[in-house]
């Protein structure tokens, strides 16, 4: 999660949709004031490539010391999973989180901005990043659904859509040039973006959506019911990935 004051921009980051690679670009347009998010362990080289280009750190996302003993015990079970103290914000913070405590002043005036992609290829992506030795493609589906709906809580708040622009993983270049043509300030983005490939080489080139699906019976209807949202409103069908 990345909130930008100039130009006012609040970036929600999904799971597997490039939002690493375009933190990391969105970063390089931060000021002191700006808050961005820490990755996990995980990602230690995606937060070494981006010191390495000079961009912002994570930043402005810690809650003041003081307010440490008065947070509700979900934050702090929550920070016990991670081993980790509480944070005012984190990197994959849910919209209605991030609204709540941003104020409504500072949410209504800034632009909302999330990476969209199709559910299908996302799920084969998220398989071979996420899948147990020698667990078949249906078998992830059934154990890691909730993981995969995920995404809903960073478009939506209360069932309804929450964000102002969203960037379409499949056309992505032309979405980010669009998004640099409405904040000029951004110019660049685009160019930045284009040079990074975090978390990438998980999938193999090989790998075909359509033959995992079709390995899994049932499995599309499942999709179907589950991702009724990006389904609808970009009209994702498995019969246009590879």
């Amino acid at each position: 999660m990345i909130l930008l004051h100039e130009p006012a921009l609040i970036f929600l980051k999904p799971h597997k949709v490039a939002g690493t690679s375009f933190e990391i670009a969105l970063s390089s347009f931060a000021g002191p004031r700006d808050i961005i998010t820490p990755y996990g362990k995980v990602s230690r080289a995606d937060e070494l490539t981006r010191r390495e280009r000079g961009y912002t750190s994570p930043q402005n996302y810690a809650y003041p010391w003081y307010r440490l003993p008065f947070l509700p015990r979900s934050e702090w079970q929550f920070a016990y999973s991670r081993r980790q103290l509480p944070k005012r914000f984190r990197n994959h913070l849910p919209a209605a989180q991030v609204k709540q405590r941003l104020g409504e002043e500072i949410w209504n005036r800034s632009l909302k901005v999330s990476i969209v992609r199709s559910p299908f290829d996302r799920a084969v992506s998220a398989y071979f990043w996420r899948r147990k030795p020698g667990e078949d493609f249906g078998a992830y589906l059934d154990r890691d659904l909730r993981y995969l709906r995920a995404n809903d809580r960073h478009y939506r708040i209360g069932g309804e859509n929450c964000i102002d622009v969203y960037l379409r993983y499949e056309n992505i270049g032309d979405d980010i040039a669009a998004l640099e043509t409405r904040l000029p300030e951004l110019a660049g983005l685009g160019t930045i973006f284009a040079s990074l490939s975090a978390k990438s080489g998980h999938r193999p080139k090989t790998a075909s959506v359509r033959e995992l699906f079709a390995s899994a019976p049932g499995s599309v209807q499942m999709m179907e019911d589950n991702f009724q949202f990006e389904i609808e409103r970009f009209g994702y069908r498995l019969k246009d990935c590879h």
